[in-house]
């Protein structure tokens, strides 16, 4: 009986059984750690995309100012090609006024007045031989730049003008030799100082220059005689340059010259809302707009000029104002090289402010080692706070500047005194 409790008794003991899993406390401890890593993950994910974002985006800024500022350096090298700068005779170089009788820029005007041109072209008041014009667009505003150069092959050499007594009648001038020319071109036609020229185009049919292989090759063959030139054994059909309108207004007397520089291309950059827009007009096409490049908000240039026409070196830079937005033939000779600055954006808007101030609250200098304390210059300081819109400083910027000579200007040596 003893022995039957005892048993009973064991077997009714509770056993001692360990317990597995984690505590209240130990599950709460462990979400907070969870909730830090995923805090610090998402933090590093944030600033990692944040940055990338950044980077990508001054990227994309850098790119584009560069293009934008090549594009521009390019145009500018060629300015003023067409411009008969090789000769002493009648080079335009020194055109003070002008009378226009072809629609050089696309813009349109008044009909052509002569009936006989199949393909009738409107007029424009005048063509601006200038190399380049900066409008300028004041202290708050972007200027723009405008650059003209000719398309013809062979620079614009004018060549002396024997008769133009048939102008009218006839539509046509004679001349030492017509081979510059051909149907289309801009004609001008100045004084042998230069400095009154006179606007035509060459005709079209039904009246054009001569086109066949073998004219051409009469022409050729008749010019050369023992490796010399010989102008005054031409044919007439070498000498002809028809033109119209037929109208001898505004023709100079005594001794008067012709050139024909092709086309004449006038390509025009400026700032539109962000965007850097290219605006090319010529004769035969008429005039084109399109957008060379986003998130570009400023645009600014100077002129590069020489204390004289005579000389060479740069002395000065200036703004478009004054005496230089309209600046005279004298005046004119004397620019030797625009500088100019592009701002570009990055297009990625910020949560706080980025952008720190440059000369001033609004902005950066537009000139390296430019201070506007010093000399008075406003317009070289960007003013983004009106440039870059509401949220100006929640923006990055890239800025480039450049100087590019005008070395068709600059080639111009000894041209009716421009340079010696």
């Amino acid at each position: 009986m003893r022995n039957w409790v005892k048993t009973m008794a064991r077997h009714n003991q509770t056993p001692n059984i360990n317990q597995t899993g984690f505590s209240l406390i130990e599950m709460m401890v462990g979400l907070a750690i969870g909730m830090i890593v995923v805090l610090v993950i998402a933090q590093t994910l944030v600033g990692f995309e944040g940055q990338k974002r950044t980077t990508s985006g001054s990227a994309d800024a850098q790119t584009g100012g560069s293009i934008a500022t090549f594009t521009i350096q390019r145009q500018l090298q060629m300015a003023g090609y067409g411009v008969p700068i090789f000769s002493t005779n009648g080079s335009p170089i020194n055109c003070s006024n002008s009378t226009a009788a072809v629609d050089h820029d696309g813009d349109g005007g008044a009909a052509d007045p002569d009936p006989s041109d199949a393909a009738a072209v409107a007029l424009t008041p005048s063509i601006n031989i200038s190399p380049v014009v900066i409008v300028d667009g004041g202290v708050a505003g972007n200027d723009s730049i405008t650059i003209g150069r000719a398309l013809g092959d062979v620079a614009g050499l004018p060549v002396k003008i024997e008769d133009f007594s048939t102008l009218v009648t006839n539509g046509n001038v004679r001349a030492l030799n017509n081979r510059g020319c051909r149907s289309n071109d801009v004609a001008v036609i100045t004084d042998s100082t230069g400095s009154t020229c006179v606007y035509r185009r060459v005709a079209g049919p039904p009246n054009p220059l001569p086109s066949q292989d073998n004219v051409k090759q009469q022409c050729e063959t008749t010019m050369r005689t023992g490796g010399l030139v010989n102008e005054t054994t031409l044919p007439d059909e070498c000498k002809d340059i028809y033109l119209f309108p037929r109208d001898a207004t505004g023709i100079p007397s005594g001794d008067i010259y012709i050139s024909c520089p092709g086309e004449w291309l006038s390509v025009t950059y400026r700032v539109v809302g962000s965007n850097l827009e290219e605006r090319t007009g010529s004769s035969s096409t008429g005039t084109t707009t399109r957008i060379i490049m986003t998130n570009v908000v400023g645009l600014q240039a100077q002129y590069g000029i020489a204390a004289t026409p005579q000389q060479l070196p740069v002395s000065a830079w200036v703004d478009a104002q004054g005496i230089w937005a309209a600046p005279t033939a004298t005046l004119r000779n004397r620019i030797r090289a625009v500088r100019l600055v592009i701002v570009a954006r990055n297009d990625q808007l910020e949560r706080q402010v980025v952008t720190s101030p440059g000369c001033n609250a609004a902005g950066a200098c537009a000139w390296d080692g430019h201070d506007p304390t010093v000399d008075g210059d406003n317009n070289a300081i960007v003013d983004l706070s009106v440039l870059g819109g509401a949220n100006w400083n929640l923006y990055r910027y890239r800025t480039f500047e450049t100087a590019v000579s005008l070395r068709n200007m600059t080639w111009s040596s000894g041209v009716n005194g421009t340079l010696k």
